[in-house]
C-alpha cells in the first residue's frame, strides 16, 4: 500500500481519517492492476446466454478500466429484452456492452446526532457502501444482408455480439478481443512454450548458419530452362550443320548488338535490339519523377523513393565492457569503390515483339549488361572477359532475371548493388572494423555507435560493406556516413546515448556485412569483452587493405532497419507523353527488387490503370496512339522488404512510336578468297498473316508487310543485286515467322560483299522483326 493512516494515542479521529482506510487501499489496487496488469479496458465474466426467443441474460462479471475495478453481481443476471430490435427484413448484430460508473448504494438505518448539547438524536436510512459498477445495455448495428458489428463509444467494452433474425436471436458471439487473461493462462502458455523450446530451440539456434549457408548455394544457379535449352542445341549442332565441302566463308548474325551492323552509312535506317527492328520516328526521353515531391505514400531519400517507412531496431550490440581509442592503430589513407544501385529496364509496347535470338545472350559471346543497362555516356567497368555469368562466379558477373512476353520486356539485375558502375574516393584516418550477419532482407536507415570520449576535431566516417573471406572488403562499400566532431555523443552505462549515423536506406540481403568506422580524431569507442556477441568479430587495419581480427571483443552498435507501413503502395510519377501518340514505353530506373516483393508501372487510359505487364495487352492499351498517359509505379512487399525506385536524373522514361519503314546495312563481308555464289536465310518473326503470305504465288508482299534483301557488291557497293533464287517457308516452331531462303549468283567473282535489307508496314502498332541472318559463301562451279 503506497500510503496509510496515522492516528496517536488519545488523538481525535475526524471523518476524513475513517474515509482514507479505503480510499489508500482502493488507490493502491488501482495502481497495481492499471500498471502492472491490465493498462486499458478489458472484461472478466458476463456470460450472455439466451434466455428467450428475444432475451438474454448476462452474467456477473467485472470490468478493468484503466486499473478502476468494477463489479456488476446482479442476482439472477441482467436480463435483456431485444424485440424492439429485430431487424424488419435482414439481420442485424447487437452488442451487448459494460461501462462503469461511481454511486453510493446499501441504504440502511442510522442514528445521527442533532443537538451536540442535549444530545438528541434522529435515526434515517444512508447510503452505508461507495461502489464502482458497471452496467449492463446493447448497442444495435445497422440491418443488411451482410451486417456489420455496431461502432461502440470509446469509454465502453464490448463482452458479446449478437446476431438477430427477423424471428429471434440467431448466434451469441463472445468478444474475446476484449477479454482479460489470466495469470493461470500466461503460466500455461509459458510451459507449454518451454516444451516446445527444448524440442525445436536446438534446430532454431543453427538456424541462422543454415539460411547463410542456403543463400550463398542458391545464389547464381542457373535456371533449369538455359540448360535444358543448352544441351538441345549441342544435340541439333552435331546433327544438323553440314556446310558444302567447297565452302570458303559463313557467317550468322543474330543482331543482338551492332557489331556486324554498319549504322554509320548514309542509307541506314534501322534499330538493333535483340533483332532489326523498325526505327523510332520520334521519342520524348525524360527523369523519372514524383508527381508530387510531397507524397506522404513513399519516403524519398536522396533521390531513392521507398513505400513509407519508420526506423526499428533489429541488431542491438550494446555494452559498457571496455574503450577503445581508435587513434592507437595506424593513421593511413584507404581507397574505398562504392558499388552503386542496380538496375531494372522495363520496355512495354507494340514494338518488343519476342523474337528467338535472345537466347543467344547466353552464350557469353556478347556484353549483355552493357548492351542492356547502359545509359548514353556511361562507362561499364570491364576487368576481364566480356561474359553473361550466370553460372559461373567470374569477375563481373552477376544473377539477373530476363522477362520476354509478347509486348512485355524486362530485364532485372538480381544483385541489389553492382560494380559495372561505380564511385571511387578516399579517406585518411586509423581503421576498425565490425561484422555482423543479416539473417533477413530488410533495408538499414542508421547505425548507433557509442563513443566514450569524443576529441574536439576528427570527422567519422562509418561505412557498410560486402565481405571477402569473412573479412570487410573496402573495395565493396555500399552505404557510406560521416559527422563532425561535434555531432558525436558521449554514452555510458548510466546514459547509454548512442551517436546516429543515418544512411541512405541500404538494402542488405541474407549474409554478412562489415562496418568500418574512420577518424582522423583521438575518439574512444565502447566495446564488448568475452565474446558477449558471438556473430560477429572486430577488426582494425593496419594497411588500409588487410584487417587483423580480435575474437575477444566487439564494438557496441545498434542497427535500425525500415519497418514499413504498408504492404502494397501505388504512387503516381510524372505523366509519359509523346507528340502525335505513344506507341512504346522504354523504362531504365535504378531499383532493387528483393526476392518475394514486386514492382511494376500503370498508365491511366479512359480512366482505367492499366499494368505495363499483361503480355500481348500493348495494341488495345497505345490504340489511336495516345499523347498523354498518367503514370505510376507500384510497390508491393511487406512490412520489412519492399522494393526501392531511383528517381534521379540516372533513372529514365522514353516513350516513342516507329517509323512505318526500315533499312538494315550490314557490316562488309571479306571471305578469305573468290567467291561467285552465296546462299543466305533470313528469319522474320511477328509476321502477319505469315501461313497465307507464303502460301501466296507472289510473296514479295502483302496487304500488311513487305521485305527485301539486296546484295551490295562493286566499287562503293553500289550495285543492288536482287535474289536470283527466293523461296518462303513458315517456321516449324512459330506459325508466326517466316523465312526468307535467298540465293545470289551470276554476279562474276567477289572478294567482298554487303547486305541492304528493307521493310514496310501498314501500321505502327503491328510491326515484326528480322531475327537471324545467315549467309554462306562459296565458289560454285556448276551449270
Amino acid at each position: 500500500m503506497e500510503k496509510r493512516v496515522l492516528i496517536d494515542t488519545w488523538q481525535k479521529v475526524v471523518r476524513d481519517d475513517f474515509l482514507k482506510f479505503g480510499t489508500f487501499p482502493r488507490d493502491s489496487f488501482d495502481t497495481i492492476v492499471g500498471k502492472l496488469l491490465i493498462p486499458d479496458r478489458a472484461f472478466e465474466g458476463f456470460n450472455v446466454v439466451q434466455s428467450g426467443p428475444a432475451e438474454v441474460t448476462v452474467g456477473s462479471g467485472h470490468l478493468f478500466n484503466n486499473g478502476a475495478v468494477y463489479f456488476n453481481d446482479t442476482e439472477g443476471g441482467t436480463t435483456i429484452d431485444l424485440l424492439s430490435r429485430l431487424p424488419a427484413v435482414t439481420r442485424r448484430i447487437v452488442a451487448i456492452t459494460v461501462w462503469g460508473q461511481e454511486i453510493n448504494s446499501k441504504l440502511e438505518p442510522r442514528t445521527f446526532l442533532t443537538d451536540a448539547e442535549t444530545r438528541a438524536t434522529v435515526a434515517r436510512a444512508t447510503a452505508t457502501e461507495h461502489w464502482r459498477w458497471a452496467n449492463i445495455g446493447p448497442v444495435s448495428g445497422v440491418e443488411g444482408p451482410d451486417p456489420q458489428p455496431p461502432a461502440v463509444s470509446a469509454d465502453v467494452v464490448t463482452v458479446a455480439y449478437v446476431t438477430l433474425s427477423t424471428t429471434g436471436i440467431e448466434s451469441i458471439i463472445r468478444a474475446d478481443e476484449n477479454l482479460t487473461p489470466t495469470l493461470r493462462e500466461a503460466d500455461n502458455r509459458l510451459n507449454e512454450y518451454d516444451i516446445w523450446r527444448k524440442v525445436i530451440g536446438t534446430l532454431v539456434d543453427t538456424l541462422r548458419s543454415d539460411l547463410l549457408a542456403l543463400a550463398a548455394k542458391l545464389f547464381g544457379l542457373a535456371p533449369w530452362e538455359f540448360v535444358r535449352a543448352v544441351t538441345a542445341d549441342v544435340a541439333r549442332i552435331k546433327d544438323k550443320i553440314r556446310l558444302p565441302s567447297t565452302y570458303t566463308a559463313w557467317a550468322a548474325d543474330h543482331f543482338l548488338t551492332t557489331d556486324y551492323s554498319d549504322t554509320a552509312h548514309p542509307d541506314w535506317l534501322a534499330s538493333i535490339e535483340e533483332g532489326v527492328r523498325f526505327p523510332a520516328a520520334a521519342g520524348f526521353d525524360a527523369q523519372l519523377g514524383l508527381l508530387n515531391p510531397l507524397d506522404s505514400l513513399v519516403t524519398n531519400t536522396n533521390n531513392v523513393i521507398l513505400p513509407a517507412w519508420d526506423p526499428a531496431i533489429r541488431i542491438s550490440n550494446v555494452g559498457f565492457d571496455d574503450e577503445c581509442a581508435i587513434a592507437q592503430y595506424n593513421y593511413q589513407t584507404v581507397d574505398m569503390v562504392q558499388k552503386m544501385m542496380a538496375r531494372q529496364v522495363t520496355r512495354y509496347g507494340t514494338p518488343f515483339t519476342v523474337c528467338s535470338n535472345s537466347q543467344f545472350w547466353q552464350t557469353g559471346t556478347f556484353d549483355y549488361a552493357n548492351w542492356t543497362f547502359n545509359r548514353g555516356g556511361e562507362v561499364f567497368q570491364v576487368e576481364g572477359a566480356v561474359t553473361l555469368d550466370v553460372i559461373g562466379t567470374a569477375w563481373g558477373g552477376f544473377a539477373h532475371n530476363v522477362v520476354r512476353l509478347q509486348q512485355v520486356w524486362q530485364d532485372t539485375v538480381m544483385e541489389p548493388y553492382w560494380d559495372r558502375v561505380v564511385t571511387n574516393y578516399s579517406v585518411n584516418g586509423a581503421v576498425i572494423a565490425e561484422t555482423f550477419p543479416n539473417s533477413q532482407d530488410g533495408w538499414l536507415c542508421h547505425i548507433n555507435l557509442f563513443f566514450s570520449r569524443v576529441a574536439a576535431t576528427g570527422d567519422v566516417t562509418v561505412l557498410i560493406c560486402q565481405l571477402t573471406n569473412e573479412s570487410p572488403d573496402p573495395s565493396k562499400i555500399i552505404a557510406r556516413s560521416t559527422l563532425p566532431a561535434g555531432s558525436l555523443k558521449t554514452a555510458t552505462a548510466a546514459n547509454p546515448t548512442g551517436t546516429t549515423f543515418r544512411f541512405q536506406p541500404t538494402f542488405l540481403g541474407k549474409g554478412r556485412y562489415g562496418i568500418i568506422v574512420m577518424t582522423a580524431g583521438n575518439h574512444y569507442v565502447w566495446r564488448l569483452k568475452n565474446t558477449n556477441y558471438i556473430a560477429g568479430t572486430f577488426f582494425y587495419s593496419t594497411d588500409g587493405h588487410w584487417f587483423q581480427g580480435d575474437l575477444t571483443e566487439d564494438l557496441a552498435f545498434e542497427a535500425y532497419f525500415c519497418k514499413f507501413r504498408s504492404n502494397l503502395t501505388k504512387v503516381q510519377l510524372n505523366p509519359v507523353q509523346l507528340q502525335n501518340g505513344i506507341a512504346a514505353i522504354d523504362i531504365n530506373a535504378d531499383t532493387i527488387v528483393p526476392d518475394g516483393t514486386s514492382l511494376w508501372y500503370e498508365v491511366q487510359k479512359d480512366g482505367v490503370w492499366a499494368a505495363l505487364t499483361g503480355e500481348g495487352q500493348a495494341a488495345s492499351l497505345f490504340a489511336g496512339l495516345p499523347p498523354l498517359l498518367p503514370f505510376r509505379a507500384c510497390f508491393q512487399g511487406s512490412d520489412s522488404t519492399q522494393p526501392a525506385l531511383g528517381v534521379s536524373s540516372n533513372s529514365r522514361v522514353t516513350t516513342w512510336r516507329p517509323r512505318s519503314d526500315f533499312r538494315h546495312i550490314s557490316a562488309v563481308r571479306g571471305p578469305m578468297s573468290t567467291i561467285n555464289k552465296i546462299t543466305l536465310d533470313v528469319r522474320l518473326e511477328s509476321w502477319r498473316d505469315a501461313a497465307d503470305y507464303v502460301a501466296a504465288s507472289n510473296f514479295s508482299s502483302n496487304n500488311h508487310h513487305h521485305f527485301r534483301c539486296f546484295l551490295l557488291h562493286g566499287n562503293n557497293y553500289a550495285t543492288m543485286r536482287p535474289a536470283d533464287v527466293a523461296t518462303a517457308e513458315v517456321a516449324p516452331d512459330d506459325p508466326n515467322a517466316v523465312i526468307f531462303h535467298l540465293t545470289y549468283y551470276g554476279m562474276g567473282n567477289l572478294t567482298s560483299y554487303r547486305f541492304r535489307m528493307e521493310g514496310t508496314t501498314d501500321n505502327v502498332l503491328t510491326t515484326y522483326h528480322v531475327a537471324e541472318r545467315l549467309d554462306v559463301a562459296f565458289v560454285y562451279s556448276g551449270s
